[in-house]
């Protein structure tokens, strides 16, 4: 029993070590975004967050980097690849940043497209569902027996 209760304490310490290395990781991590972002002079609301351990999926794939707006999500274990990961996060919030206004456009375009097309679609589902009662009318006509 002595034994179980030592483990369960080493467990415990064990925890609060890794939380500890866990938040130094971090800190170094935003250091470096720190760093980044004055050697560019760009980007200082982007912040940095590393979830080491978890699992992220995009498009079926699991990644371990993922820009989501301002927020660079780092899911790697390893703290040197998390450096690097970090790197490529901040030049693929440059490249998103530079295509949004394209990406707000075409997005745009495919609405207003979508708009008319829905219209143009109305209009002939509507015409369809005319022809098709004038015919189904004059089936029913067709079927009557002659008037005696």
């Amino acid at each position: 029993m002595e034994r179980n209760r030592l483990s369960g304490l080493e467990n415990i310490r064990q925890a609060r070590l890794k939380s500890s290395d866990n938040r130094s990781v971090q800190e170094a991590l935003q250091t470096e975004l720190e760093r980044l972002k004055n050697i560019l002079g760009l980007g200082y609301e982007v912040q940095v967050q590393w979830h080491p351990g978890q699992a992220r999926l995009v498009k079926g794939r699991r990644v371990d980097e993922y820009v989501d707006g301002d927020v660079i999500n780092i899911y790697c274990v390893d703290p040197h690849r998390a450096h690097e990961l970090l790197r490529h996060g901040f030049m693929e919030w440059l490249g998103n940043r530079l295509t949004r206004p394209y990406r707000i456009l075409l997005n745009k375009i495919i609405e207003a497209y979508e708009d008319v097309q829905y219209t143009v679609k109305e209009e002939v589902v509507d015409a369809l569902a005319g022809l098709l009662l004038k015919a189904s009318r004059n089936e029913t006509k067709r079927r009557r027996p002659p008037k005696k």
